[in-house]
């Protein structure tokens, strides 16, 4: 049987026709409103008066423990670097995450990448043979990062994070390569990302039908999906 395949468009609150499929016999409809568009800032997406759904379900990323972890590493690695105990030969005030705190998803990323870049450049010291200016020796194994750059996904900056906390904490706690030892470990659990469903909408009656409002958490307004049933 024929049809027509739509994507939803978050941008500007439409569906927008992708293809139509085999068979396919009439003419399909584009860019079809659902909902007005989100403004930056905005958290709550408004139902067009003529769309023309059975139910609606809004799903939005829960990243409030990536927000943890990427705060986390930023402070205790900016204590490491600082901390003479650790650091025999110098302290590292070049190689400092400057980055915002994570807050939402640009934060998070831009956060991200300056733990791996500032990471990177601290911990080659310790990886070094011989003319160690921060640190008191040679680590006792490799604790360089795996993932950097991070690309801009979801998946990615997970993987970075949690590569980080595991890498970053063996660097502090190495006893070859420091003074003392695990003064400044991340405690926070691994980052993950979950989606969570908000609200399953109901029938829309009218145009004043308050249903036709879905409230989203404003701190997962960045990443949202919607399931739509005509």
């Amino acid at each position: 049987m024929g049809g027509y395949r739509y994507r939803m468009n978050m941008t500007t609150g439409k569906l927008d026709l992708v293809r139509g499929l085999s068979g396919a016999s009439t003419s399909p409809v584009s860019a079809i409103d659902i909902f007005k568009p989100i403004a930056i800032g905005d958290n709550t997406i408004t139902h067009s008066a003529n769309a023309r759904m059975r139910t609606i379900e809004v799903y939005s990323l829960n990243m409030t423990n990536l927000f943890t972890l990427a705060n986390e590493l930023k402070t205790d690695y900016n204590l490491h670097i600082a901390d003479a105990a650790q650091h025999t030969s110098g302290v590292d005030g070049v190689n400092v995450v400057t980055a915002a705190d994570a807050i939402d998803w640009d934060t998070l990323y831009t956060l991200t990448n300056d733990l791996l870049t500032q990471y990177t450049v601290h911990n080659a010291d310790a990886e070094l043979g011989i003319g160690w200016v921060y640190h008191a020796g040679t680590n006792t194994a490799d604790y360089s990062c795996t993932t950097s750059p991070v690309a801009n996904t979801n998946t990615a900056v997970v993987a970075a994070l949690n590569d980080l906390k595991n890498v970053y904490n063996l660097h502090d706690n190495d006893g070859t390569s420091h003074g003392i030892t695990g003064s400044h470990q991340i405690v926070a659990s691994d980052g993950e990302s979950v989606w969570e469903m908000n609200t399953m909408y109901a029938p829309k009656e009218d145009a004043t039908d308050l249903l036709n409002n879905v409230i989203i958490p404003a701190l997962a307004i960045d990443f949202v999906k919607v399931t739509v049933y005509f």
